[in-house]
């Protein structure tokens, strides 16, 4: 995680002084907890990421931070970098939907226990509806934080999630006291499916600051296992390009726990490396020495795999994604379009050291200018105070 030491913040108003804030996020506490991420490989993604990085660091301008985490083995309730993770079980997600009722039933306990002035959520979605009957019924106010753009296309929630997925979440919108978007497309999206006016605030930097950078020869591919990142897409691309070395970090999701389809195929493809799931603590080292970082995703929000690309100087070549446009504005990379541009994309800078380097230098500077920690903790405090204010 980021040195959040190193970041002095903003202060926050005395009216929020002490407020309460619960930030459920299951999958958070190898972030918050150094010891557990670095026996922990799996589950940890770019939203837990972020959430954690943004909750110690609200906890470091005066609030009363609480996360609400899934069973690490830890004790029910743990102090740690200056926040409170409660233990909650998640059975029901990835396992029998007999659990759902005792699941929710405690995670209903754990939320009149913390009492918080302020609920966060990012994933997953499906507890807004949770989230926003407890605020109805005891207070507070419910705040979701863009993910996904496909999160604001019906057709696609509805088939990956049924009618129910998409109940759960029209109906948990209602409840929504605020949006917290994480670009332009995101806020208009927002507004224009739900009404929601929502506020942009930009994704935060996760890895530690690192100026000792020295860069490989290798084309750098993470991510997790789910259709929508379309991992089997790096095997054309090693074979397309079999003098270019590949290295691939993919952590399993409960939907698609399985990675036969990539090592069944590793014995043809000597130029791609397979680590499978990399824990987080270990994560930075591939992103700094990669000299390119690539993303197959047909759909995102804001990456965090390029904002750690781009801390670390490694432009990112992107086949279809590019958040409010900022590769192509800034100049961090390229976007390909198709396959055959992308392949011809990675030849291009995989083979020119200094146009690389010079992209990386675009890269670096812009992730500290547009994405960093005091901006976001600054946007989150104006966003508290103005629910607070409507009271």
């Amino acid at each position: 995680m980021v040195d959040q030491e190193k970041h002095p913040l903003v202060s926050i108003p005395s009216s929020l002084a002490g407020k309460r804030v619960c930030i459920v996020c299951p999958d958070a506490y190898p972030l918050l907890n150094a010891s557990v991420a670095k026996a922990s490989s799996s589950g940890a993604g770019g939203a837990e990421a972020q959430l954690s990085t943004i909750g110690l660091a609200l906890a470091r301008v005066g609030l009363d931070v609480h996360f609400i985490v899934a069973d690490c083995g830890q004790a029910e309730q743990v102090e740690v970098g200056g926040v409170t993770a409660h233990r909650a079980t998640f059975r029901y997600m990835g396992g029998s939907k007999k659990y759902v009722l005792p699941d929710w039933l405690r995670l209903w306990r754990i939320l009149r226990r913390i009492r918080a002035d302020y609920h966060l959520i990012k994933v997953p979605r499906h507890l807004l509806f949770l989230l926003g009957l407890f605020c109805r019924v005891h207070g507070g106010h419910l705040i979701l934080i863009g993910q996904k753009d496909s999160d604001l296309v019906e057709s696609i929630i509805r088939s990956n999630e049924g009618a129910k997925g998409w109940w759960l979440y029209v109906v948990g919108m209602r409840f929504v006291s605020a949006v917290a978007a994480q670009t332009e497309v995101q806020r208009l999206g927002f507004q224009k499916m739900f009404g929601k006016d929502a506020v942009v605030i930009r994704n935060v930097l996760t890895l530690p600051d690192d100026n000792d950078i020295r860069k490989e020869n290798y084309v750098l591919w993470a991510g997790n296992s789910s259709d929508d990142k379309q991992p089997h897409l790096v095997l054309e691309l090693a074979r397309a390009l079999p003098d270019v070395q590949f290295r691939m970090i993919m952590t399993l999701t409960l939907r698609r726990n399985d990675d036969s389809f990539i090592r069944d195929q590793l014995s043809t493809l000597p130029n791609l490396e397979y680590l499978g799931a990399v824990p987080f603590g270990e994560i930075a080292g591939h992103y700094k020495h990669a000299r390119l970082f690539i993303s197959t995703s047909k759909c995102e929000g804001f990456p965090n795999t390029f904002l750690q690309s781009w801390q670390y100087r490694t432009p990112v070549v992107s086949l279809l994604v590019d958040p409010d446009g900022v590769i192509e504005r800034h100049n961090l990379g390229r976007l390909s379009g198709s396959l055959e541009n992308m392949v011809a994309h990675i030849r291009e800078l995989y083979d020119a050291a200094a146009l690389c380097d010079k992209l990386g230098d675009n890269s670096h500077r812009y992730a500290y200018e547009y994405h960093s920690l005091e901006s976001a903790v600054n946007g989150y405090r104006n966003l508290l105070a103005g629910l607070d204010r409507q009271r």
